[in-house]
């Protein structure tokens, strides 16, 4: 059962992202009427994907993951692109940017829950530790990212390499704040699970990043050949 103040906290998310892929629509030329089917269906799997991905990295059923809702997503959506007419690759780009705000907003549920909580800096007067406010600095980063991914919809240049481009950025920031948390660093080759599946993003968002501008590279070639 999701709490209630979660479930309000995944209203607000989707009622986001139904307002940014609004405005991203017109790019994308996908019709307003797929909107908010897209929007339900990305936070419904990021809610699943994250409960899942927690059982992935620990064995029980006792948090989320959110590198569940990123890993699951782009398996979803070939579904959903199929369903919906969409190109695969659009479909990605086109809930990037939403998603990566949607996580951002998550983070005051975390706030709330008190749980990704920051190292310890210091005691204050009152012999009480201050710790490094991990989740509103993450909140903070990840709409930075999502305006970044935001901007980059609405150039044509970028497109088909937005969602890489999110990976990217978005497992970079959080391979360095996850070593500003409190967390265990004994999941895999000395990480904790949020360091090495960061990792992981950030090494498979290049990856295809690099797959794309060769093949970007290898049509200029044959168009210069064919002139």
């Amino acid at each position: 059962m999701i709490p209630l103040d979660l479930c309000l906290v995944l209203f607000a998310c989707v009622a986001i992202m139904c307002f940014m892929m609004s405005m991203q629509a017109k790019w994308y030329e996908i019709e307003k009427q797929k909107i908010v089917p897209i929007a339900v269906t990305l936070a419904v799997t990021g809610v699943i994907g994250s409960e899942i991905w927690f059982f992935v990295e620990n064995g029980d059923w006792g948090g989320r993951s959110l590198y569940g809702a990123i890993v699951f997503s782009p398996l979803v959506f070939l579904a959903v692109a199929k369903l919906l007419k969409i190109k695969y690759v659009d479909s990605l780009d086109f809930v990037a940017p939403s998603g990566c705000f949607a996580l951002a907003v998550i983070k005051l549920q975390c706030l709330k829950d008190n749980c990704c909580v920051g190292k310890e800096l210091y005691q204050d007067e009152n012999f009480v530790f201050v710790r490094f406010p991990s989740q509103i600095v993450e909140m903070i980063v990840f709409l930075v990212i999502s305006a970044i991914l935001f901007y980059m919809s609405s150039k044509p240049k970028f497109r088909g390499k937005i969602f890489p481009w999110f990976l990217i950025m978005y497992g970079l920031a959080r391979f360095g704040l996850d070593f500003l948390r409190e967390t265990v660093l004994s999941y895999l080759f000395g990480l904790s699970a949020g360091s090495f599946w960061s990792l992981c993003s950030f090494i498979i968002g290049v990856f295809v990043l690099t797959i794309i501008r060769n093949k970007e590279k290898r049509s200029n070639v044959k168009m210069q050949e064919t002139l």
